[in-house]
Formats: C-alpha cells, sequence, structure tokens
C-alpha cells in the first residue's frame, strides 16, 4: 500500500506549458482553434481540467484526492487503483484478524477463520476497544470498495469523475473490454 501511495504522489500531474504574449501575437487564429485554461493560460489538449486545489492542469483528471493531497489523472490513476485495492485488503485482514482474536472464532472451509460469537466482547474495556476499532475498521473498507467500484466503472467507461458530472457520458468509451484492456496496458 505505502509503495501504491509513493507512486501516485511521486507521479505528479505535469503542467501544461503556458501561453505567452509572443505566442500569442504570432498566431492569433490558430490560438483560438486551441481550448486553453482561463485560469492559469495552459494549452490544454482533449480531456485536460483544471485543479483549484493544487494550481495546474490535469490531464484527465479524475478527482483531487484528500487522502494523497494530489490530483488523480492520467499518470497516477493506476497507482490509486492499486492502494485502493491495497487499503481494502489491510482493512478485511486487520479486521479480521482483531475480531477472530477478541470473539469465538470458526473456520470456514478449513482455510480461513471468521468470527462467530461475539456477545462477551464488552465485558473488558480493552477487548471492547478493539471490537469497535475492527467495525471502524470495516466502515472504513465499506468506504473503499464503494470507491474501488467507482473507479472500476469509470474506467471501463472510459470517463473521468469529472466528465460524468458534467454529463459526459459514453463520449470516448470503445467498449467495457477495450476500455479496461487500454487502462491497464498503456493507452493508444
Amino acid at each position: 500500500m505505502c509503495l501504491c501511495i509513493f507512486f501516485a504522489k511521486s507521479h505528479p500531474q505535469a503542467t501544461l506549458p503556458i501561453i505567452n504574449a509572443a505566442e500569442r501575437s504570432v498566431s492569433k487564429t490558430e490560438l483560438h482553434k486551441k481550448i486553453r485554461c482561463e485560469i492559469c493560460s495552459c494549452a490544454q489538449p482533449a480531456r485536460t481540467y483544471h485543479c483549484d486545489v493544487c494550481g495546474v492542469c490535469v490531464h484527465r483528471r479524475d478527482h483531487h484526492s484528500i487522502w494523497l493531497d494530489t490530483c488523480i489523472g492520467s499518470r497516477n490513476q493506476k497507482y490509486f487503483i492499486g492502494a485502493l485495492i491495497a487499503l481494502l485488503l489491510s482493512c478485511f485482514y486487520s479486521s479480521n484478524l482483531t475480531l477472530t482474536t477478541i470473539c469465538h472464532p470458526t473456520l470456514l472451509g478449513g482455510l480461513l477463520l471468521i468470527p462467530d460469537d461475539c456477545s462477551d466482547v464488552f465485558g473488558d474495556i480493552h477487548i471492547a476497544i478493539c471490537f469497535v476499532s475492527a467495525v471502524y475498521t470495516l466502515m472504513i473498507a465499506a468506504l473503499g470498495v464503494f470507491l474501488f467500484f467507482q473507479q472500476l466503472w469509470l474506467v471501463s467507461n472510459n470517463m473521468t469523475f469529472q466528465e460524468w458530472k458534467q454529463g459526459q457520458k459514453g463520449l470516448y468509451s470503445n467498449g467495457c473490454i477495450r476500455n479496461l484492456w487500454e487502462f491497464f496496458h498503456g493507452y493508444t
């Protein structure tokens, strides 16, 4: 999980070139054909949006992550999804480990211990705190599951959250399988 977060933060979204005054005076007709950011005057390729928090334009900007304090876009979305998967695995594992330690566990399928009877966890304050912490961890995991499936749905439709909010549904979709293939193996 730490590596995914590291890569998501170490692949910042590149700032796009600023259109300077000399470029404006040389090709005014060509300049009007280009889309440029009204806030930072960057030349924007298609599917590029400005982040008010970061102050830069981000290609295929999905959202600004408050957890990572960086924009999620084309350069780090794979790492963000990897961090979500690692978050889910660690939350489920730690909750299961805590609950099977303080509750009476039962063996499921000969491989997995699951908590069976947690009726006596509130007899001791320390065990009660562990139980409540495990339940809170499961709540965080529920939020992570929602975010993971939201990202998976957006990727399978070749859409960003920004485009979904603006109602641009299905403009760039090439079919679910091809969209997922292009996302995980690089865009062509």
